[in-house]
């Protein structure tokens, strides 16, 4: 019936240290976070952007272009495109 991390006593929930202790192992672990720094001229045309912008016309999705896309998937399309663009030997 219950999961098996909870505990089956109320009384042990009661307080924030057995719920702490009820808690499965996964969400006691820490979790390291990966930040990344954006270029100060993106930062720039987003808030130039927000600003210009109401937020009606900021909601409304016009195209797939208004969704960002990482670099990391930009330059692996591009990628693919240049190799799908040469002439086979």
């Amino acid at each position: 019936m219950f999961p098996t991390c909870f505990s089956k006593s109320w009384s042990e929930l009661a307080t924030l240290e057995g719920w702490k202790n009820n808690l499965p192992e996964s969400m006691k672990s820490q979790v390291l976070v990966k930040t990344r720094i954006e270029k100060p001229e993106v930062q720039r045309r987003r808030a130039e952007i927000t600003k210009e912008r109401s937020v009606k016309q900021l909601s409304m999705i016009e195209s797939m272009s208004d969704f960002p896309i990482p670099t990391t998937i930009e330059n692996l399309i591009s990628k693919e495109k240049r190799n799908a663009n040469k002439p086979e030997m």
